[in-house]
């Protein structure tokens, strides 16, 4: 606001105004981002679930990451079983592996691979993202879907601190499970979500 302030009764030069277009358009994401996980929070989606065939969401959600990938060198390995459904909002799902994959890509190492699974476990379907990363400290492993915080990995990293808060807002809706392992090295974010019956 002070920086818009100063404008006034001055001649503005462009790059002027792309920073603050920028800076503004940032704080509209973040914005968004809460009004986002509020919503999903007070389940005003829930009404929308449906069967989602995760095989064909997973696909999709690599397809949209895979230039992204292939500038760093990461490519995906990828194990997806056929007919796994899960009761659910496929575009809520299609945001949460797509905030996932964004992470894994942004924390992989160059030339490394990505392993993603999907498979049934114990009559759930389980989703498997790995990376081989810096992965989370044991410490902050639960602080890390807490609003705005940003692990000591990621402080040097674009971002708003959002990303995980709303992985597990959709997570809960969806009445899943989601944890976070070690991969030695890097990080194993497992899925269960629930069967469509």
């Amino acid at each position: 606001r002070s920086d818009i302030e100063s404008l006034k009764g001055t001649q503005v030069e462009d790059h002027h105004l792309d920073t603050l277009i920028a800076e503004t358009d940032k704080m509209m994401r973040v914005f968004h981002s809460l009004l986002r996980i509020t919503n999903i929070e007070q389940g005003k989606r829930a009404q929308a679930f449906n069967r989602v065939d995760l095989r064909a969401l997973l696909h999709d959600v690599m397809e949209l990451y895979e230039p992204v990938a292939e500038e760093k060198e990461v490519s995906f390995n990828v194990h997806l079983s056929n007919n796994i459904g899960a009761k659910g909002d496929a575009d809520l799902l299609f945001q949460l592996f797509a905030n996932l994959l964004d992470n894994a890509v942004k924390f992989s190492p160059p030339a490394s691979t990505i392993e993603i699974t999907v498979q049934q476990e114990h009559d759930l379907p389980s989703i498997t993202i790995t990376d081989r990363g810096q992965g989370i400290a044991d410490s902050e492993k639960e602080k890390v879907f807490k609003h705005f915080y940003r692990g000591d990995a990621s402080r040097s990293t674009e971002g708003n601190g959002l990303g995980l808060s709303l992985v597990k807002a959709i997570v809960e809706q969806h009445q899943g499970k989601i944890t976070l392992e070690d991969a030695n090295p890097g990080l194993r974010v497992r899925i269960l979500l629930q069967p469509y019956q």
